[in-house]
């Protein structure tokens, strides 16, 4: 029989739900016991265990075999390779951690108390109702070393260095109240009593150089190294007064986490109990009794002498629970205790909710609580299964509490249970089959679920439930038991999300019933979309997984939603299958996923092995509307299948889907329907083929715009297409086609960045603008705008005056704004032509373009007139005036204003430093006329007028002395003496200086340098180095 056959399943039941209901049945039997199979023990939370029957050699032992008798379980002790079962006949069991039966070593003949096992493994100490203490070599032929006592032993524990010692210790305890340590050396064995007297001793527990043990007046703690107690906690007041005797006998429960930490459980209280560094005299206790995160190590410890450093203990925390402690152990960061209740809960809580009742009397309380009693009474004979609790040790709050139905509970009472701990050493593995399973092996690495926080924590630890006919295992629940409770209570995004953190990795098998049942309950409940945002998490790189599903979307009609997660380039599915996708979308008329499909899916191939695939399952499940897809694309893969003979399957790659089905499907739509963006894409897939002439042909032959298209995501566009294959004269052929027109419509600024960087002799202005200007005259503005800004050198000439004149009647007509600016810049339009076409503008002439072309025409009255009397504006009439200068406008301009106080008004503000003479302005202003403000316009006339008469004068005096400066400059330097080469040659008359004639000269310029040539003017005098 495998191991995993022998071990079974135990039922949990939680401690808030169970009930004296319960039957006998649930001990019985080997059947595994799921959470469906009670409707009344529902549990809203998970729980934090789960539990097995360990079986195997264990069952034979407990229940008797063929050829022996059975016995009855009294203690159990691990190590991280087997563990020891001792027994109430004194046999001694080495047992694998599955239960099977390794070695039998009978050397007690009455119940085994206690059980310790060297952290090495080498020897097993037990001591025994018969007063024998035994240590027993593991491996060897070394005979057991046997100790006898006359008083039983309850007791025992090894040096955990007990076979690295010269000195061989082992400490126990007994009935007669005695903890003995014993010596064993070369030559002499010594025996040392650490306490007598205080009653009988119930547990001695040994960590590092620390030994604890407990008798009737409490716990103390020694430390064997420093030879000194460490502590003592006084035995607590246990809260059953009812049960006073039951609440005396209780026997204390130690539990050493660490050589630091110290659990106590007695009665129905636990505590902790901290061991800390102190010198004496100082008050560093104090400050460590402050600061639990000091590692209870004195600050400064190492710059210490150690032999001033002594140890003591501190209780940190103390709790009770409402039952009776049989067993303590640490499980992670929460505490396990093993307890056995004595009290009526059911009538407790009755209790609970009949005291809310404010109209009870007093005397119905009374009644209640003898009742109470009784029944408390009644129950203490009553069997009771023992409970599991896990309790935060921060707050004492419970955590989980779990009633175990062990076997043969009803002849037991609280002392023959017993708790131990594999303090994780031992771990179950998950099971890599049926999630389903429980039937875990137990010598295998445990799973864990890692995160920032927890990554580093040890695996928590199996806890063992000891009873005189069964041995209980609450192992941590692993992964898998995780994920099938939360499917089993739908919370299947908690369980994607522990299946996605599980280290190591979950198999694809547990992906596959995770994706099922999931996405099952998704589709169940119409959430498809949600369903697709999944699968990519639950489907991963499972291909087949991915072919179901796309089909059950497609029974559902559903791919729309799918569509979009469906992988193609880690995993790559049936051609047929991106085919039928394509094919939804269309069939919904979903133009932009369609083309975004396409984008995504056409950058990607695929190697000619997976195309060729069979598809017949995919094919038998499409719908009608697809039956030509279905038989192009069978076509299609028996024509792959010849292909492949001549080309090799491993370099040569094909297309995720049919470029010819698809091709064909768009343009079957396109008959049936006009749509911009399958226009597109139809045109992206011919570029993809390189089809230049149809894939122009289907984007620009027709009407085009940005909107209906809209941000494209497809990675080849018409601009680069053209860019790229030198297309351009595509763009005007055939003639009366309206291809740049089209073009200009899906981006203008792409189109003219484009255009710009054609030469003439490919792209004429000319053969645009004829096309702009029959397709769309608003484009041709912007063309010809364009032209005039980034190309004025080529475009402002007189070729293109035609598309100048042209120019000025579309400013008038769609961009009034920017006429006056290239009025001013272009000399290739008809000035009579402009003035009509700003004239005719509608619903108001354009005066201000109008004043400068009458400008430039010579007509300076008329434009002085338009803008008196049209725009009036003042102050722009004196900027015409200034720049036309012509002082007759002058009068002209005064004349008109003389009829308007404003215009006046603003004369006299703006004129001051202009006019040439501003009396004639002033004297000609009516005196019965009122103007505004005329006293400060006058102020500031006159002002204007001074300040412009002093800079006259100013001007005129740096004038005077700039003349003066430079005719002393000219006198200078035509009266100064120059330096000329000896043999230098007057240029008029050919005499050289040296001659007797200018002997006078030469002997000025005895003194120069050879190398100076020099020119002398005979008129002027002036003389230059040459």
């Amino acid at each position: 029989m495998s191991t995993s056959e022998e071990e079974e399943q135990v039922e949990t039941e939680s401690s808030a739900s169970s009930s004296n209901e319960e039957t006998d049945s649930s001990e019985g039997g080997d059947d595994e016991v799921s959470d469906e199979d009670s409707d009344e023990n529902f549990i809203d939370e998970e729980p934090l265990l789960k539990y097995r029957r360990l079986k195997s050699s264990v069952t034979e032992i407990l229940s008797g075999g063929k050829t022996t008798q059975p016995d009855s379980a009294s203690c159990l002790s691990f190590h991280r390779s087997f563990m020891v079962l001792g027994t109430r006949s004194g046999a001694l069991y080495i047992l694998d951690h599955a239960g099977a039966e390794r070695n039998k070593i009978v050397l007690h003949h009455a119940r085994v108390h206690d059980i310790s096992i060297e952290p090495s493994g080498q020897r097993i100490a037990s001591c025994a109702e018969d007063g024998k203490i035994a240590i027993i070599p593991v491996l060897g032929s070394e005979a057991p070393l046997i100790h006898t006592y006359v008083s039983p032993i309850v007791s025992v524990q090894l040096d955990p260095q007990y076979s690295n010692k010269r000195d061989r210790v082992f400490v126990s305890g007994s009935e007669d109240s005695k903890v003995r340590v014993n010596r064993r050396g070369w030559f002499t064995s010594t025996e040392n009593i650490l306490d007598s007297g205080e009653g009988r001793v119930q547990i001695v527990r040994w960590c590092g150089t620390l030994i604890a043990w407990a008798n009737d007046r409490g716990v103390k703690i020694y430390d064997l190294e420093r030879e000194k107690p460490v502590s003592r906690v006084d035995r607590p007041k246990i809260n059953f007064s009812e049960h006073e005797d039951v609440a005396n006998s209780c026997q204390c429960k130690l539990y050493w986490e660490n050589d630091r930490t110290l659990l106590v459980g007695w009665g129905d209280c636990w505590m902790i109990v901290k061991i800390q560094e102190m010198i004496p005299g100082s008050n560093t206790n104090n400050n460590n009794a402050k600061n639990d995160n000091n590692d209870n190590k004195v600050k400064g410890a190492s710059t210490i002498d150690p032999s001033k450093i002594q140890l003591t203990g501190r209780i940190t925390a103390v709790f009770h629970v409402p039952a009776l402690i049989c067993g303590i152990a640490s499980f992670g960061d929460d505490v396990c205790l093993l307890t056995y209740s004595i009290g009526n809960e059911d009538d407790s809580s009755t209790d609970d909710d009949d005291s809310d009742d404010s109209n009870d009397d007093e005397s119905d309380n009374n009644n209640n609580n003898n009742n109470n009693n009784n029944d408390s009474g009644d129950n203490m004979n009553t069997p009771r299964r023992p409970e599991l609790r896990i309790l935060d040790r921060e707050t004492g709050e419970e955590r989980s509490c779990d009633m175990l139905p062990v076997f043969g509970y009803e002849m037991c009472t609280m002392f023959d249970y017993s708790l131990e701990s594999d303090k994780g050493t031992v771990a179950v593995k998950q099971s890599s089959g049926n999630s389903g399973s429980d039937n875990n092996t137990q010598n295998t690495t445990a799973i864990k679920m890692k995160s920032k926080d927890d990554a580093d924590l040890p695996p928590l630890p199996s806890l063992y439930i000891v009873s005189p006919k069964d041995i209980v295992v609450a192992t941590p629940r692993t992964v898998d038991d995780h994920i099938k409770w939360a499917l089993e209570h739908g919370q299947f995004s908690e369980a994607l999300e522990i299946a996605e953190h599980a280290d190591p990795p979950l198999p694809p098998s547990q992906y596959q019933l995770l994706a099922t049942r999931y996405l099952g309950n998704l589709v169940k409940t119409n959430r498809f979309r949600e369903a697709s945002k999944l699968c990519a998490r639950l489907l991963r790189h499972d291909k087949d997984m991915w072919q179901q599903w796309v089909l059950v979307f497609h029974e559902h009609q559903q791919l729309r939603e799918i569509g979009f997660y469906v992988p193609y380039k880690e995993v790559q599915l049936e051609q047929s299958t991106y085919e039928m996708i394509l094919a939804a979308f269309l069939n919904e008329s979903d133009d932009a996923g369609f083309r975004h499909l396409i984008s995504k899916w056409s950058s990607t191939s695929r190697k000619i092995n997976d195309n060729i695939q069979s598809s017949n399952t995919m094919n038998n499940n499409t719908s009608n509307d697809n039956n030509i897809m279905r038989s192009s694309s069978s076509n299609n893969k028996n024509n792959n299948l010849q292909d492949e003979k001549n080309t090799s399957a491993t370099t040569s790659t094909a297309p995720l889907f049919n470029m010819i089905i698809v091709v064909a499907k768009v343009k079957a739509v396109l008959e049936r329907r006009e749509s911009c963006i399958l226009r597109e894409t139809l045109s992206y897939l011919y570029m993809i083929n390189q089809d230049e002439e149809k894939a122009i042909r289907q984007y620009l032959d027709y009407p085009q715009n940005s909107k209906s298209v809209g941000e494209s995501p497809l990675s080849i566009t018409i601009f680069s297409f053209i860019e790229r294959n030198n297309l351009f004269h595509k763009l005007v052929t055939p003639v009366g086609t309206q291809r740049f027109t089209n073009l200009m419509r899906i981006n203008e600024k792409r189109a003219m960045q484009l255009v710009l960087k054609v030469p003439e002799d490919v792209l004429s202005i000319h053969t645009i603008g004829k096309q702009l200007q029959a397709g769309d005259p608003a484009l041709l503005l912007k063309y010809l705008h364009t032209l005039f800004e980034r190309k004025k050198k080529v475009y402002n000439s007189d070729e293109y005056r035609p598309w100048h004149i042209a120019q000025v009647s579309l400013y008038v007509r769609y961009d009034p704004g920017s006429l006056l600016q290239f009025l001013k810049s272009s000399n290739f339009y008809s000035m009579e032509k402009a003035i009509v076409d700003c004239e005719q503008n509608k619903p108001k002439p354009l005066y201000k373009e109008m004043v400068y072309i009458l400008g430039r025409l010579g007509d300076s009255h008329k434009a002085l007139s338009l803008i008196i009397d049209k725009i009036g504006d003042v102050k722009q009439a004196i900027e015409f005036i200034e720049e036309s200068h012509n002082d007759a406008l002058w009068e002209q301009l005064i004349s008109k204003s003389l009829t308007n106080k404003n215009y006046v008004s603003g004369l006299l503000q703006d004129v001051g430093s202009t006019i040439t003479n501003p009396a004639k302005l002033i004297q000609q202003i009516p005196d019965d006329m009122e103007i505004p403000n005329l006293r400060n316009h006058l102020a500031k006339f006159v002002s204007d007028y001074r300040l412009l008469l002093e800079l006259q004068k100013g001007c005129n005096e740096v004038l005077k002395e700039d003349c003066i400066d430079l005719l002393q400059r000219l006198r200078f330097a035509q009266r100064s003496g120059v330096r000329v080469k000896a043999d230098a040659t007057c240029k008029m008359t050919g005499v050289t200086f040296h001659s007797n004639t200018n002997h006078h000269i030469n002997s000025q310029f005895s003194n120069a340098r050879n190398d100076d040539t020099w020119e002398v003017e005979m008129e002027t005098g002036e003389i230059t180095m040459m």
